[in-house]
């Protein structure tokens, strides 16, 4: 019940102005993520879950700073410092301890997914405005550190 109120005020929020195309993106994705059987597969399948946390950090995210046009905000911080904690909130919910927790009660689980969402967002937003070296620098320093983490939970 909760996700498709959260899918109406996402659909409340869409304009008839030129972010509309992005603001449906994310409403179908997230609607796509959360309230079809797409939903259930990560709490079965591990594949899964590696595949639902890449789609939100790197699809879902950029398509909310479109929609929201977040990237009109003026973020805080280098695209180093926003990459350094966009990665440090990605592995730290990887942790054992934190990622069982998050499989284990539905507050945890919305509270995982909504830092992970947010502080790619947020870090996408920071990318928009930053140079491009800095830039290329930030998204080649993300790709290593996501290889490395994924590289550490399969072996």
């Amino acid at each position: 019940m909760i996700l498709v109120a959260a899918s109406l005020a996402l659909w409340s929020l869409i304009r008839n102005d030129a972010n509309r195309n992005w603001q449906l993106g994310a409403v179908a994705l997230f609607t796509l993520l959360y309230l079809t059987p797409l939903c259930t597969l990560p709490s079965a399948l591990f594949s899964a879950r590696v595949v639902h946390h890449i789609v939100l950090a790197t699809v879902l995210a950029p398509l909310l700073v479109r929609a929201l046009r977040l990237e009109r905000v003026t973020w805080s911080g280098s695209p180093a410092v926003l990459t350094a904690l966009q990665a440090l909130v990605f592995w730290a919910w990887h942790a054992p301890p934190l990622y069982t927790a998050a499989l284990r009660s539905d507050a945890v689980f919305w509270l995982m997914q909504i830092t992970i969402t947010a502080s790619a967002a947020i870090w996408w937003a920071k990318l928009r405005q930053a140079p491009a070296s800095a830039g290329v620098l930030s998204l080649l320093a993300t790709m290593v550190q996501m290889s490395l983490l994924g590289a550490l939970i399969t072996f």
